[in-house]
C-alpha cells in the first residue's frame, strides 16, 4: 500500500511510515492552544472562541460505543489527557458521533471513524486542541486515540482510532512535529470482540478512501455511562 491520493480539500489527518507502509485519514487541521480552569474542568481555547467543557466527575468516565456490529465500552484516562477527554466527552454528549462510520480499517494496525457518515460526507466540527501526547501515553493494543494532520501536532477534532496492535511508531518520542505522536485517552474495557471484528471488515478502495469497509460499520449511538 502506497498512500492514498487525496482530492481538493482532503487534508491527511493520520500518517505514519510504518515498515514502508503508508497510512493516512483526512479532516481539519490548524493548530491551538488551550489551558486548565481548575481541577476537573477544561477551557478550549481556539481563533474561533473559548468554550468551558462541562466538569468530570470524580473516577474515570465510561462511554459506550453501540455500532452495527456490537458494542464497545471505552474508559477514558482524564488525569493523563484532560482536554482530550473533556474535548472527547462533547462530542459524544452533542449526539456528534451518531450516524458517523469507521472509514479507514487497516487490519493490524488501527481502525479510524468519527468524522465522516454513511454516504461519506465530512461532518462539520469543532476547532482543534492542543496535542496531549506524552511519553506516559502509550498506543499499545486495545487503546484509544485522537487521530490528527501529521504534520500539524494541534489538529485533533472529532476523529479517534483503536490500536489494533502495539502501535510504538505511534507514540511521542520528542516534541519536534514529527516526533510529538498521537494522543491516547482511553481504553477498550468491554467488547473488544466487536473491535476485532471491525478490524476484519473487508475493505476496498472508493473515491478518497483507501480502505474503506466493503460492509459500512455504523456508529448508532455514543454514550457516556459514567
Amino acid at each position: 500500500m502506497n498512500g492514498i491520493k487525496l482530492s481538493a480539500g482532503l487534508r491527511t489527518l493520520l500518517g505514519a511510515t510504518i515498515v514502508g507502509v503508508t497510512l493516512a485519514s483526512w479532516g481539519c487541521g490548524g493548530g491551538d492552544s488551550s489551558e486548565a480552569v481548575g481541577e476537573n474542568s477544561v477551557k478550549i481555547v481556539s481563533g474561533r472562541g473559548t468554550t468551558e467543557a462541562a466538569p468530570v466527575p470524580n473516577g474515570p468516565p465510561t462511554v459506550r460505543l453501540k455500532t452495527s456490529l456490537g458494542s464497545i465500552t471505552i474508559e477514558l484516562f482524564p488525569d493523563k489527557a484532560p482536554l482530550t477527554v473533556a474535548n472527547f466527552l462533547e462530542y459524544v454528549e452533542s449526539g456528534y458521533y451518531k450516524g458517523t462510520i469507521f472509514h479507514d480499517v487497516q487490519r493490524g494496525f488501527v481502525a479510524i471513524g468519527g468524522g465522516f457518515e454513511g454516504d461519506l460526507s465530512e461532518k462539520s466540527h469543532r476547532p482543534p486542541i492542543r496535542n496531549e501526547a506524552s511519553g506516559d501515553l502509550r498506543n499499545t493494543k486495545g487503546t484509544v486515540a485522537m487521530s490528527r494532520i501529521p504534520d500539524v501536532i494541534d489538529s485533533a477534532t472529532c476523529q479517534f482510532f483503536f490500536n489494533l496492535t502495539e502501535n510504538d511508531a505511534l507514540d511521542q518520542t520528542d516534541r519536534t512535529t514529527p516526533g510529538y505522536g498521537y494522543c491516547v485517552f482511553a481504553k477498550v474495557v468491554q467488547g473488544w470482540e466487536v473491535v476485532e471484528q471491525i478490524a476484519a471488515s473487508e475493505v476496498h478502495a472508493e473515491e478518497d478512501f483507501a480502505n474503506l469497509p466493503v460492509q459500512t460499520v455504523l456508529i448508532e449511538s455514543a454514550t457516556r455511562l459514567q
